[in-house]
C-alpha cells in the first residue's frame, strides 16, 4: 500500500506539473497569431510588421467622432488651431504628443506665430503710415484734385497691383468703407520690386469693383494693353473676424485661364509665409463688374482678386508690434508673388 500511495502521489505531482507548464504556455506573449484578449472580451489578431496599432476604447469613454461625444468633430478647438478629432489616423507609435503637435503645426502653417519660412520686409509703422496718409485724408475719402481720381505708376515687372477700394466708395446709394492700407500696400510693394500699380485716390461717388461702367477699369485696361503687362493682382480687404488670412478670387479659375501652375504657386507661397489661404471660398470675383473679372474679359491676362484679413492691415485687438509684424508678412508675400508670377507669365 505504501508503494502504491507513493506512486499515486508521484503521478499527481507529474500531472500538476504538466498543468502548470501548459498554463504558462497559454499565457505567454509569444503565442503565435493571437494577441491578448482585449478589454471588451473580443479577441483580435496581432499586428503584422509595420502595421498601425489598433486603438481600443476603454468602457464608458467616447472619442470626438463617436456617438455621445461632448462636442462634434470640427467644433472643439485645440491649442494649435485645428479642430479636435480632425486627424482621424492614429499617430505613429513612439512619438510623443508634443512631437505630434509640433509636426502638425509645421505642416499646417496656418498662423504667423509659426514663424514664416521667408524673410519678411522691415517696414516701420512710420513708413506704413506715410504711405497710407493721402488715402486717409478727408475721413478716408482721399485727396481731391488728382488726375482721374487715381494714382498709378508704370514699373518694370509685367505684373500690376490694383487697390480700387483704397478710399471709401459709393455702392447701393451709401458710402462703402475703405479697405484700409490697401493703397499703402500696393505702393510699398511697387517701390520694393518696381512693379506697376494703380489705386483709387478720391471717392468720386463710384465703385470700380461694382459699377457697370468704370473709368478706373477703363484706364487700368489701357495701362495693361499699352505696357505689355501680363498679370493683375487686385488687392482688397476683409474684416478681422474672417476665418482666413487671404481669400483668392479667380471666378472659379476662369480668370487665370484654368492655369493650375498659378494656383499651385499662390497656395505654396502662402503656406511658406504661414498664411491661411482660401480659394474662391468667400469672394470668388464671379460678378462681371469685378475689376479682376472685367480686366480678364478685356485682356485675357491672369487676374486674381486678393482679399486680405484686417489683422494684416493694422486692424484687430492684437498688440501694435504684432500688427506691424503681420503687415510686413503680407507685404513680403505680395512682393514675392509679384516676382514669381512675373517669371512664370513671362515664359508663356
Amino acid at each position: 500500500m505504501r508503494k502504491i500511495s507513493g506512486k499515486i502521489i508521484l503521478a499527481n505531482v507529474i500531472v500538476l506539473g504538466l498543468i502548470i507548464i501548459a498554463g504558462l504556455r497559454l499565457a505567454s506573449p509569444l503565442a503565435p497569431n493571437k494577441a491578448p484578449t482585449g478589454i471588451s472580451g473580443v479577441e483580435h489578431e496581432t499586428l503584422a510588421a509595420g502595421s498601425s496599432p489598433v486603438i481600443q476604447e476603454l468602457p464608458g469613454t467616447t472619442t470626438d467622432d463617436a456617438p455621445g461625444a461632448s462636442q462634434s468633430r470640427g467644433t472643439q478647438e485645440t491649442e494649435n488651431g485645428r479642430a479636435a478629432g480632425a486627424d482621424a489616423n492614429p499617430k505613429p507609435a513612439g512619438k510623443t504628443a508634443g512631437t505630434a503637435v509640433a509636426e502638425q503645426n509645421q505642416q499646417e502653417r496656418l498662423a504667423v506665430t509659426d514663424a514664416p519660412a521667408r524673410k519678411t520686409a522691415v517696414i516701420t509703422k512710420e513708413q506704413a503710415e506715410e504711405a497710407n496718409a493721402k488715402y486717409k485724408e478727408n475721413n478716408n475719402f482721399g485727396r481731391p484734385g488728382t488726375q482721374r481720381n487715381l494714382y498709378y505708376k508704370i514699373g518694370d515687372l509685367p505684373v500690376i497691383l490694383s487697390a480700387p477700394h483704397a478710399v471709401t466708395q459709393w455702392r447701393d446709394n451709401k458710402v462703402k468703407v475703405a479697405d484700409a492700407y490697401t493703397g499703402a500696400i500696393v505702393e510699398l510693394v511697387s517701390q520694393r520690386v518696381n512693379c506697376s500699380y494703380i489705386a483709387k485716390a478720391f471717392n468720386d461717388n463710384t465703385d470700380a469693383n461694382d459699377d457697370e461702367k468704370s473709368d478706373y477699369r477703363d484706364f487700368l485696361a489701357d495701362i495693361i494693353i499699352n505696357n505689355g503687362i501680363k498679370c493683375l493682382l487686385d488687392i482688397h480687404g476683409v474684416n478681422s473676424e474672417m476665418d482666413t488670412d487671404i481669400d483668392i478670387g479667380t471666378n472659379y479659375d476662369l480668370n487665370i485661364n484654368k492655369d493650375k501652375r498659378i494656383k499651385a504657386l499662390v497656395l505654396d507661397l502662402a503656406k511658406q509665409y504661414g498664411l491661411k489661404c482660401t480659394w474662391n471660398k468667400y469672394y470668388p470675383a464671379s460678378n462681371q463688374n469685378r475689376v479682376s473679372t472685367d480686366i480678364h474679359r478685356r485682356t485675357g491676362i491672369p487676374s486674381l482678386q486678393i482679399e486680405i484679413n484686417g489683422q494684416y492691415r493694422f486692424r484687430g485687438a492684437e498688440p501694435e508690434e504684432v500688427k506691424l509684424e503681420k503687415f510686413n508678412v503680407i507685404v513680403s508675400f505680395i512682393e514675392e508673388l509679384c516676382v514669381k508670377l512675373s517669371a512664370q507669365v513671362s515664359q508663356q
